[in-house]
């Protein structure tokens, strides 16, 4: 009977979700994408049928656009990791979001000096 073999290294990573992204990973697109999915639906919306249209085409492209973006992020996400330390795409995404959106990242993402003595 084989045991399962438990190491440090194997319980301190985070267990693959969906098409090889992680759960923190995929939480990181549902931030992003919902906002990016309604504003191309209300533009969509509003060209094709005007204002009630917009809002119409915001509500739909919120859940329809939604998930073909994850799906396709989380496809892209596989290529984007490869050859990467563990977590480096979750804290540069973070960071980039913390600079354009204003999202909390919890990271130090400025860059400023400490003093202006030299030894």
């Amino acid at each position: 009977m084989d045991e399962p073999v438990l190491f440090a290294s194997n319980l301190d990573q985070e267990p693959l979700a969906y098409k090889g992204a992680t759960m923190s990973e995929i939480i990181m697109m549902l931030k992003v994408v919902p906002i990016l999915a309604s504003f191309i639906g209300f533009v969509l919306g509003f060209v094709l049928g005007g204002l009630k249209f917009a809002v119409l085409g915001m509500l739909i492209s919120m859940i329809v656009l939604t998930m073909f973006m994850v799906w396709l992020l989380a496809s892209l996400l596989v290529n984007l990791k490869l050859g990467k330390p563990e977590g480096y795409i979750l804290q540069w995404s973070a960071i980039k979001l913390n600079q354009f959106l204003g999202f909390k990242s919890g990271f130090i993402s400025q860059v400023a000096n400490w003093g202006d003595m030299r030894l």
